[in-house]
C-alpha cells in the first residue's frame, strides 16, 4: 500500500470536501429544474393559457377552471379600458394610460413576479384578454449568448477565466489549509516518535515530552499513556532485576544447602570404602551420617520441587467446598503424638458451628503442616501452640500462634522468601530447607487469601491466614 504525508492527506480531503459539497448545492437546484421540465404540462398556467380559451364573445369564455385553480381573468379594450371577469382583481386599474399599459405589459413579461401572465389579443373585437395564475415556484438556470455580439469573445474569455481561477483558488486553499492543519499533527507526533525511540533505547526521558502542550485531546492522550507505558516499563526492569538477583541467590542457595550433606555423604562414604580397619561401632556411626545427610538432601530436593510447582504461573488448585473448623481438629488431632513426644502443649480454639469455604484440602494441610512443623522445630518443653478460626463478617482468619522465643524484626520481613532462615545460619542442627514458609505464601495467595506474621523477640510468633468466604 503507497503511503501518503498527513498533509497530501489532508489538502486531498479538503479537495473532496469542497467538489463534494460544490455538487450537493448544484445538483438539487438542476434535479427541481429537470422535474419542473417534466412536469409543466401540469402547471396550470400552461394549460390555461389566454389563446387556449379566447372566444369572440366575452360572456363565452370559459373561467370556472381559472377560478378553481386562483387564477383569474381580464378583458383590456382598445381605449385601454380594464373590466375584470373573474377570480382575484390582481389589476386594480379601471382604465389605463399609453405609459401605464406599457409599464404594466413589460411587467408582466417579468420572472421576477409573484404572477404569471398570459395576454393575447383578438383582432376581430379589438380587445386583450389576460389569464393571471400565482406563481408557485420558479428555478431557473439560464446561460444566454449571442455569437455575433462584438463582445462575444471577450467576455467568453472572461467567464472561464473566471471558472479556472475559482478552480486554482480551491486547490490552493486546499494546500494551504493542509500544511496549516498538519502542523497540528506532524510536530506532536514528532515529539511522540522521537519519545518512543528514545524508550526503545532504554534512555526514556520525559523532560521534552512533558514541557510540550498538545492541543489536540487525542494526542495528549497518547501522552499521558507513553509517560504511563514508561513509568511501567521502568518497574517491569525493576521487577525484573529483582527476579535475577532473586534467581541468583536461589542457586548460590540451593548450592550451600546441598554441599554440606552431599560433601557429607561423600565424605563418610570414601572413609567407609578406603579404611578397612574400621569397627563396626564406626562403620554404623558413618552409615548413620550418610543416611542423615541423604534424607536432609532427599528433604530439600522434595522441597524445592515443591516451590517450583507451586511457583509456575499455570499452578491451580483442586478446590471444594468443606467445613474448614472440621478439617483443623482432624489436622490438630494428627499432631498430637508429636507433640506430646516434644512435650509440647496444643491448644484449640475452634467453634463447634461450621465455617464453609472453597479449598484445596491437599495444598492447605501442606501450608499448615508446614508452619506447625517450623513451631515443633525451633521451640522447647512446655512451649504452647495454638490454633484457631473465626469468622469476621466476609472474611475467614486462621491462626497459628505460639509463647516461644519469636523472631527479630529484620528475620520477620524476610521469613516468606525462599531459603529465608530465622537462625540465618545454615547448618544441620536446626532448621530445615528454608522452603516451608515460601510454599505456604505461594498457596494462600492462590487461594485468594494472604499470611502475615507477628511476633517480636521472647513474645512468640504469630502466623495469621486471611480468606475470603462465600459462604
Amino acid at each position: 500500500m503507497k503511503t501518503r504525508t498527513i498533509s497530501s492527506y489532508l489538502w486531498r480531503c479538503y479537495l473532496f470536501i469542497v467538489i463534494t459539497s460544490t455538487l450537493l448545492i448544484i445538483i438539487p437546484y438542476l434535479v427541481l429544474g429537470l422535474f419542473a421540465q417534466i412536469f409543466q404540462d401540469r402547471v396550470k398556467s400552461n394549460q390555461y393559457t389566454a389563446a387556449s380559451i379566447m372566444k369572440d364573445r366575452v360572456e363565452e369564455i370559459p373561467t370556472e377552471e381559472v377560478v378553481a385553480n386562483n387564477g383569474s381573468i381580464d378583458i383590456i379594450y382598445d381605449d385601454l379600458t380594464v373590466v375584470h371577469i373573474a377570480g382575484v382583481d390582481t389589476v386594480q386599474i379601471h382604465q389605463f394610460t399609453m405609459n401605464q399599459f406599457t409599464q404594466f405589459l413589460m411587467k408582466a413579461t417579468d420572472v421576477h413576479s409573484d404572477y404569471h401572465r398570459d395576454v393575447e389579443y383578438n383582432e376581430q373585437q379589438g380587445f386583450w384578454l389576460m389569464v393571471t395564475f400565482p406563481v408557485s415556484i420558479r428555478i431557473e438556470i439560464i446561460l444566454q449568448y449571442n455569437a455575433i455580439s462584438r463582445n462575444f469573445n471577450f467576455f467568453s474569455f472572461l467567464v472561464i477565466a473566471t471558472i479556472l481561477g475559482y478552480g486554482l483558488l480551491v486547490v490552493c486553499s486546499a494546500i494551504l489549509y493542509a500544511k496549516h492543519t498538519a502542523r497540528s499533527f506532524v510536530k506532536p507526533m514528532h515529539v511522540l516518535q522521537a519519545y518512543t525511540r528514545s524508550i526503545e533505547s532504554g534512555a526514556g526521558e520525559n523532560g521534552v515530552l512533558s514541557r510540550y502542550q498538545f492541543r489536540i485531546k487525542e494526542f495528549r492522550e497518547f501522552k499521558e499513556a507513553l509517560i504511563h507505558m514508561e513509568g511501567e516499563l521502568d518497574r517491569q526492569k525493576e521487577l525484573n532485576k529483582q527476579a535475577m538477583e532473586n534467581r541468583k541467590q536461589l542457586v548460590r542457595d540451593i548450592s550451600h544447602d546441598l554441599k554440606n550433606p552431599l560433601a557429607s555423604i561423600q565424605g563418610y562414604a570414601e572413609l567407609y570404602q578406603n579404611h578397612a580397619e574400621l569397627t563396626k561401632e564406626q562403620q554404623e556411626n558413618y552409615m548413620d551420617c550418610i543416611y542423615r545427610n541423604s534424607v536432609r538432601a532427599n528433604e530439600l530436593i522434595q522441597s524445592l520441587f515443591a516451590y517450583s510447582q507451586v511457583d509456575r504461573a499455570d499452578f491451580t488448585l483442586e478446590k471444594e467446598e468443606m467445613d474448614l473448623c472440621e478439617f483443623l481438629r482432624v489436622l490438630a488431632a494428627e499432631y498430637l503424638p508429636l507433640l506430646e513426644e516434644k512435650k509440647l502443649e496444643l491448644e484449640a480454639c475452634i467453634p463447634e458451628e461450621e465455617i464453609r469455604m472453597d479449598m484445596d484440602s491437599k495444598q492447605m494441610t501442606r501450608v499448615l503442616h508446614n508452619i506447625l512443623d517450623n513451631a515443633c522445630k525451633y521451640h522447647g518443653c512446655g512451649t504452647k501452640i495454638t490454633i484457631g478460626v473465626k469468622r469476621e463478617g466476609p472474611q475467614v482468619i486462621v491462626w497459628i500462634a505460639d509463647d516461644g522465643i519469636g523472631m527479630d524484626e529484620e528475620a520477620a520481613k524476610t521469613c516468606f522468601e525462599p531459603f529465608a532462615r530465622a537462625d540465618q545460619v545454615r547448618n544441620s542442627q536446626t532448621g530445615g530447607s528454608g522452603l516451608g514458609l515460601a510454599i505456604a505464601k505461594k498457596i494462600v495467595v492462590a487461594h485468594g487469601g494472604d499470611i502475615a506474621l507477628e511476633t517480636k523477640m521472647g513474645e512468640g510468633c504469630r502466623f495469621v491466614l486471611t480468606f475470603s468466604s462465600k459462604h
